[in-house]
């Protein structure tokens, strides 16, 4: 699907999506909220940028839009779907945009591998489906849970949770078939250190990374002696065994000034996605 997508005060041209629900969330939460750019880290012109689950490419848009568009963006996205709207979405920008279809892990070689999406969503697509459903989904189980979630997400649903007792066991099963429903898709995986090497790219500026569970077989997939040549990272982490607090001590190790942050939403409705930035020590 092709649309023009006016959200209040900001308008991103003709942009190409799949589903107007998810663009609309995304828009808000990447160029309203800069959910990726917190005061903490920076973009700037000239820039040289990884997009580690770029989706249709708005966080990319975002970063050559902050850069005055003087930026080298390097885009991967697995699904192909979703990478065919992101072709279209950065033709214009030529070789300034760098496109590749394929997934980001710790693999030795590149390989395919199943990836899954869950109710239809394109955002949800991981190759680590019981991470994505122990963060996302089992606790849409959860009566409470589904309550809250669904008084922000779908208010039919959470009246009908309200007001019709007799109907919960039902309706929280039905939820839970539909926002579920798997679809299979392989696609291509590679290492970023292998990236990184095959491609000789000798510093990155910022390296964002969400890829829906996968967060950490992303960044152990860099060779130690590449993190030096990264100077900023981003990264969405689902918190499942205390990942959030072994990410951020593994870059500080690696030399990282580190900060966690959790959108007040998030952590209002008890959703344990977290955000983790990162620089290098000056």
């Amino acid at each position: 699907m092709s649309n023009t997508i006016l959200n209040k005060q900001f308008t991103i041209g003709h942009l190409h999506f799949i589903s107007e629900h998810e663009t609309r969330g995304l828009i808000y939460e990447i160029f309203y909220q800069k959910t990726y750019l917190p005061d903490f880290l920076t973009l700037n012109p000239g820039s040289i940028i990884l997009d580690v689950g770029a989706h249709i490419g708005l966080f990319s848009l975002f970063a050559l839009r902050r850069c005055k568009y003087d930026a080298l963006v390097y885009s991967f996205e697995p699904i192909p779907i979703s990478f065919r709207c992101l072709k279209k979405n950065l033709a214009p920008f030529g070789e300034k945009a760098r496109l590749y279809n394929m997934g980001i892990g710790d693999v030795t070689e590149e390989c395919s591998v199943e990836f899954t999406l869950f109710g239809g969503d394109l955002t949800t697509a991981t190759y680590k489906p019981l991470d994505k459903m122990i963060s996302n989904y089992n606790p849409l189980l959860d009566y409470k849970t589904l309550l809250k979630i669904s008084r922000y997400r779908n208010k039919l649903l959470y009246y009908q949770l309200k007001f019709l007792p007799f109907m919960r066991h039902y309706l929280i099963k039905r939820n839970f078939k539909n926002r579920t429903a798997e679809t299979k898709v392989v696609c291509k995986l590679t290492s970023l250190g292998h990236f990184i090497e095959k491609n000789a790219i000798k510093h990155i500026d910022f390296l964002k990374i969400d890829v829906e569970g996968a967060e950490f077989e992303v960044v152990k997939s860099i060779k130690p002696e590449q993190f030096s040549m990264i100077k900023q990272l981003s990264i969405e982490v689902h918190n499942i065994d205390n990942r959030v607090e072994h990410l951020a001590a593994y870059l500080r190790e690696q030399g990282y000034l580190v900060k966690v942050n959790r959108n007040p939403l998030y952590e209002k409705l008890d959703w344990n996605q977290y955000m983790i930035y990162a620089k290098r020590a000056v």
